[in-house]
């Protein structure tokens, strides 16, 4: 690349689906290092109807998904060949990929066909949870990577410590506060406005599954419903828990106190109304909905997951800090993480009594909704600020402003 050409980069993620923390920061990645001069070009695999805007390069295999794994192996093939093509035909300089799907087959092209082109992974999550083959290509395939990029500390620490990587990194995802101020002036959807009018509503952001444990929050708004009976729970999301935990809320005599809202692109209006934010997942990368309502100044409550939480709300201690719970950090709560390997209570929910960890959950709701206090992102805390998040992925990828 000569001193006057634009660097090009590859920007590779299976889509980018509205919903995904990975999917909207690397979208909002793509934008900035084209405002910053940088030429673009975003693959994905998939696409959907219901997308993170990106008017830029955008390249999409339309893929339909392998009814059989006779269909996965030329697959897995077209995918390498196709990448080292497209980093050949386009001269591109660095590859940024993000979540495993992506990371494998840009490296792949890598080992297999040679591709020289510089590439930069991403780990998004706790890799000690994944399958027994992402774990390998893992230990196999992320050692050929230029940087292997975790989206915490924690996550960094495990890939050096589970896994032998020694060309590791972590960059936080973003927080555009001039953003999200405008979205916050946002009005609720029409079928929302009544949330305007309750005084004590408390909200939770992610899909529902197994790893955001939202059964335990629901059955420690039994409660809080008791104490405080104005008390309502506002869940917003969707997957595969969805009518289960409908019918978890009916069993536990909630249906007025708690809801389910889907899925919304813009959650900043919810966030608004809402007077504590609350987070009950099992296991996480950096959870993208704690950065918003932090952002957003609510007072948040969070379970002491090993990656994640403790990083956004508590920065005045480490990773390895030995903590005593509740432990009342400076953004918020951390309570005791639930176990990962728990399953859902979903019959006779009320015949079990709640666990500790649910009581504690309920206490702590209940004592920040009587204490409720705006806590605005430190404007000295630079830490997930966007010019800096992004300075981070420029330098790294050997960018120049």
């Amino acid at each position: 690349m000569s001193v006057s050409q634009k660097p090009k980069i590859l920007i590779a993620i299976s889509n980018i689906a509205i919903g995904g923390g990975a999917e909207k920061v690397a979208v909002e990645l793509a934008k900035q290092l084209e405002a910053d001069n940088q030429e673009v070009v975003l693959l994905t695999f998939y696409s959907d109807t219901n997308e993170h805007a990106f008017s830029g390069a955008r390249v999409s295999r339309n893929e339909s998904t392998p009814t059989s794994v006779f269909a996965k192996v030329p697959r897995a093939f077209s995918r390498i060949s196709f990448i080292k093509r497209m980093c050949r035909e386009n001269k591109i300089d660095t590859v940024i990929s993000f979540l495993e799907e992506s990371n494998y087959y840009c490296l792949l092209s890598k080992v297999l066909l040679q591709n020289r082109v510089p590439m930069i992974v991403s780990v998004r999550l706790d890799p000690r949870f994944y399958n027994r083959l992402y774990k390998f290509f893992i230990r196999h395939l992320y050692p050929h990577a230029t940087k292997v990029v975790a989206v915490t500390k924690y996550v960094e620490k495990v890939l050096r410590k589970e896994f032998s990587l020694t060309n590791t990194t972590t960059i936080y995802n973003p927080i555009d506060q001039k953003f999200i101020n405008h979205q916050l002036q946002k009005p609720l959807p029409e079928d929302w406005k009544h949330l305007k009018n309750e005084n004590a509503l408390v909200v939770s952001i992610g899909r529902l599954t197994k790893q955001k444990g939202q059964w335990h929050l629901i059955r420690a708004f039994t409660k809080v419903v008791q104490q405080k009976p104005s008390a309502r729970l506002l869940i917003l999301g969707a997957g595969e828990y969805q009518e289960s935990l409908k019918e978890l809320i009916s069993s536990c005599g909630l249906t007025q106190s708690v809801q389910l809202a889907g899925k919304h692109a813009n959650v900043y209006p919810f966030l608004a109304t809402s007077k504590l934010f609350v987070f009950t997942s099992l296991w996480e990368g950096m959870p993208n909905t704690v950065l918003e309502a932090l952002a957003s100044g609510l007072p948040i409550v969070a379970t002491d997951c090993d990656s994640g939480p403790r990083e956004i709300i508590a920065p005045e201690i480490t990773i390895d800090s030995s903590i005593t719970y509740p432990y009342q950090a400076t953004y918020g709560t951390l309570l005791a993480p639930f176990d990962s390997s728990s399953e859902p209570v979903w019959e006779n929910p009320t015949v079990e009594p709640l666990s500790n960890k649910e009581t504690a959950l309920a206490e702590s709701i209940l004592q920040k909704l009587d204490t409720a206090t705006e806590n605005r992102l430190d404007d000295q805390d630079k830490r997930f600020e966007l010019v800096s998040i992004r300075k981070q992925w420029q330098v790294l990828a050997n960018l120049k402003l």
